[in-house]
């Protein structure tokens, strides 16, 4: 994935108004938290961070429920995944990378994911953000170890908050991380089940 350097300041417009797509932003549905899970090698899949910190959307014993499906098998990662709970949604794209001497047991298994509330219909939007995201953490962790590095994963829930705050108040996020690599996260519309316009000759 190549990095994206923004032109400006790099900060995120003001909150948007009107159309998005065949939507109004007011209808796109908001996050309800990020987390970050992992594959712990002593204690099995965990939650190491999630935004809001205070609310415990995802509390331990939910997380421990279906666990295995955001920290699935190797043939189940590298692809979106979606769950349906009777009070939100979540996405994740489950990522697993392999070095003999950064991971315990030879492999970083991980899954940054997006919280959604159940009701929403056109949380499709979000799909694309959340491969993106994980891409660019596998960016990251090749670039400097920025997940298997404890001080430099201590960065995570910072990034997080900004990722929360702005793409709920203004569908997009420009976040530079590192020299070579910057967030740039922006919601786009879905036409995913949306009939196309009708064109006369």
């Amino acid at each position: 994935l190549n990095s994206y350097i923004p032109h400006g300041n790099g900060t995120s417009s003001l909150p948007l108004e009107g159309l998005f797509g065949h939507y109004r932003f007011a209808d796109v549905p908001k996050l309800k938290a990020i987390f970050y899970a992992e594959f712990d090698i002593e204690i099995g899949p965990v939650i190491r961070y999630q935004i809001p910190e205070d609310q415990n959307v995802v509390s331990p014993e939910r997380f421990s429920a279906f666990s295995a499906a955001i920290i699935p098998k190797d043939e189940m990662l590298n692809r979106l995944i979606k769950l349906n709970f009777r009070d939100y949604k979540v996405m994740g794209h489950p990522i697993g990378l392999k070095h003999e001497t950064w991971y315990g047991r030879g492999q970083l298994n991980f899954n940054m994911c997006f919280v959604v509330a159940k009701e929403s219909t056109i949380d499709c939007m979000y799909e694309p953000l959340v491969q993106k995201f994980a891409e660019y953490l596998v960016d990251l962790e090749m670039e400097c170890g920025f997940l298997h590095i404890a001080e430099k994963r201590a960065q995570l829930p910072t990034i997080m908050r900004k990722v929360f705050t702005d793409l709920n108040t203004c569908g997009e996020c420009v976040l530079p991380v590192t020299e070579l690599t910057t967030l740039y996260l922006k919601l786009c519309p879905s036409y995913r089940g949306v009939e196309p316009p009708k064109v006369g000759y």
